[in-house]
């Protein structure tokens, strides 16, 4: 049976990112490949079935790393290339709640992304669904950002801010307590997202800092409809910074982002757990953009 032209590439990348230098498939020794294979196995089989996972995916960083590739790879197959990337656990808070000493490098593929502005989630499909409102940017000159060594010169490299709900599967039963590494071997929970259109970056670089700064945005939900929540890029710090950190996290496995990757630098609020009925809308305040609203359903 012949092999359709868009899965022979999304199996051509996953091969790429497992085998890139310094990536974490290609730099595992022997010990750590073969358990890493099982354990990406046993998770994407829980993924798939909407099932917790009761025990830790990794306890280290480097098999944390090489799980994650194991697993990226075994997604490939199903939800096609690399379409970006995410960071996750990306203010101090997050860390220190998940007892990281670094945020988590999370690989977003395509499938897993829908255009908005609604969606509609069955959770019988999660293990435990969340809800967050991301910052999201778009790399515009990839050898721009691979030579960047400011937060200014990063901003030149971006060329769009795209409005993102992201719903990650938080994986582990509520019983098991996740650290930095466990969650990076789960790809930093990834699993679906919803975008908005992109609103292009331009001017100089002071004046694109400033508008992926200024990005703000507001919660709404429950019935009747009101607001739950307020959040702004504030929350994680200088948004450009944790671009840099995702840029040089990728350079340590040997990858790079691309012109076009999506890049995700985290929520603006703390993850919201879901259930069955509710309805969340994130409001967006881009400035110099008119508003945004992304809107998710979720039923059982």
């Amino acid at each position: 049976m012949s092999t359709r032209p868009a899965t022979r590439a999304a199996l051509a990348l996953a091969a790429a990112l497992a085998a890139a230098p310094g990536a974490a498939a290609g730099a595992c020794p022997p010990e750590l490949r073969a358990r890493a294979a099982v354990t990406a196995a046993r998770v994407e089989a829980a993924w798939r079935a909407g099932r917790p996972l009761r025990s830790l995916a990794a306890r280290e960083w480097r098999e944390a790393r090489c799980v994650r590739a194991a697993l990226v790879a075994r997604l490939a197959r199903r939800l096609g290339p690399v379409a970006g990337y995410k960071a996750a656990l990306s203010t101090p808070a997050a860390r220190a709640r998940f007892r990281s000493d670094r945020p988590v490098l999370g690989v977003l593929l395509a499938g897993m992304l829908r255009a908005g502005p609604r969606a509609v989630v069955p959770l019988h499909t999660t293990a435990r669904a969340l809800f967050e409102a991301d910052l999201m940017v778009r790399v515009g000159d990839a050898a721009a950002l691979a030579a960047a060594r400011t937060p200014l010169e990063a901003a030149l490299a971006l060329d769009a801010l795209v409005p993102f709900v992201e719903l990650p599967d938080a994986l582990y039963a509520e019983s098991v307590r996740p650290t930095g590494p466990a969650i990076a071997a789960v790809n930093a929970g990834a699993a679906l997202g919803l975008t908005g259109p992109a609103v292009p970056l331009t001017g100089d670089a002071a004046e694109r800092a400033a508008r992926i700064r200024g990005v703000r945005m507001r919660l709404h939900g429950g019935t009747p409809r009101r607001l739950l929540a307020e959040g702004s890029a504030r929350a994680l710090g200088d948004p450009l910074g944790v671009a840099l950190w995702l840029r040089d996290a990728l350079a340590a496995e040997g990858l790079r982002p691309r012109r076009g990757d999506l890049l995700s630098l985290g929520s603006l609020l703390p993850p919201r757990p879901v259930r069955p009925g509710l309805m969340l809308e994130a409001r967006y305040d881009i400035p110099g953009a008119p508003p945004a609203a992304l809107e998710v359903a979720f039923r059982p």
